[in-house]
């Protein structure tokens, strides 16, 4: 009898690329209308007669689910799944319009606020890069799909759906062409020389010119199918988190940390719109949030003064001037009053002529900013 476990479901999967993530999602949207049609009374198939639905059904509904404790992201999807069957329903004629439009209008849980993403550093990033044993041909493959993961910002579907035909050369620099996304959305992206090297160490121990890139790989580190699924992706990053001491890292958090990197790097919001393959430029904002700095936060640039005049806070540009007052008290001056570091230009002379260079990369490091008045 043919084995019908999880890896052959996910191999077995259409060979259109962004099958399994909309085939994933009709899912879970088809569970959550079949949950919602047999929560609410009258709705859906019921063993014996009950009152129609009706807008108060509805809204008691939604109350239940806000007593479970669900978030408000599954309360959202689900009160969509009802109001859309009701539509359906009024559109048969199994509803009255006007009931339709009273569940339309029950008021859904609100979304405030935008949560903190989960990403890693520069060293974590590199730390998870080389964690799989590169002696082995299931490591060069895991090596290679982190560094897609990381170097490409790709979805873990794209990842397991990436063929050869997909990595091409454009204007002497390695890309992957057209790869299709969440709902059918062609893009390019650019492939790091680093990455290009992951895939061609896999590639060539794995004896493969043409298909798919990435393949299950058995026990005996033998190929042992013709498509990677999904939750491959995710158990394997999931492993090798775990190993370099992150927990619960998860794909897209790989892809998060490939979007936040290249903006910590200097790159413009709307080419990291187009790397991440968003629709809107605002879905990128909130992605990265953007609009909250928490690196260099306003409350890091406050340098704190004891009644004696020294200076206390635990920022990395506290600590760092804390330092250079303490190696160098007679050339700086804290200013009290406005919390900021002054050089004593007199006081310098001609002793030490590259002291302010140095003291300008030495701003630029700790703070992010220089300026020639104060600090």
């Amino acid at each position: 009898m043919k084995r019908t476990g999880c890896g052959a479901k996910d191999r077995g999967m259409g060979g259109t690329e962004g099958a399994g993530a909309r085939q994933r999602f009709l899912a879970y949207y088809k569970t959550r209308v079949q949950h919602g049609a047999g929560r609410v009374p009258g709705v859906g198939f019921q063993q014996a007669p009950r009152p129609g639905v009706t807008k108060a059904i509805v809204r008691v509904w939604r109350v239940s689910l806000e007593a479970r404790g669900l978030g408000s992201s599954s309360i959202i999807i689900r009160m969509s799944a009802i109001r859309k069957l009701a539509a359906e329903a009024a559109d048969n004629g199994l509803l009255a319009p006007e009931l339709t439009a009273g569940i339309a209008r029950v008021r859904s849980a609100k979304s405030g606020g935008i949560r903190v993403g989960n990403w890693r550093s520069v060293r974590q990033a590199q730390s998870l890069l080389h964690a799989p044993d590169a002696s082995t041909v299931k490591g060069l493959r895991d090596r290679a799909i982190l560094a897609v993961l990381l170097g490409c910002g790709l979805r873990r579907s794209e990842v397991a759906a990436l063929t050869f035909t997909h990595i091409q050369q454009r204007d002497g620099r390695w890309r992957i062409v057209d790869p299709t996304g969440k709902h059918g959305r062609v893009r390019t992206a650019p492939v790091p020389a680093w990455t290009k090297v992951a895939i061609d160490a896999w590639a060539s121990a794995a004896s493969l010119v043409d298909g798919y890139l990435f393949r299950p790989v058995n026990r005996a580190d033998r190929l042992g199918g013709e498509r990677l699924g999904e939750k491959v992706v995710w158990q394997m990053l999931r492993q090798y988190a775990e190993a370099i001491g992150v927990p619960g890292l998860a794909p897209h958090d790989a892809r998060r940390t490939c979007a936040k990197l290249c903006r910590a790097a200097g790159g413009e919001l709307e080419q990291i719109q187009l790397l991440l393959g968003h629709a809107s430029v605002q879905t990128t904002e909130r992605y990265l949030g953007t609009k909250q700095d928490l690196v260099h936060a306003p409350i890091f640039l406050i340098c704190w003064t004891r009644t004696d005049g020294s200076m206390c806070g635990t920022s990395p540009s506290e600590l760092a001037l804390r330092r250079l007052v303490a190696f160098l008290p007679q050339f700086v001056v804290i200013s009290k009053t406005a919390g900021a570091v002054e050089i004593d230009r007199r006081a310098l002379g001609g002793r030490y002529p590259s002291f302010e260079r140095r003291l300008r990369r030495f701003a630029v490091y700790h703070t992010g900013y220089y300026d020639s008045q104060h600090f």
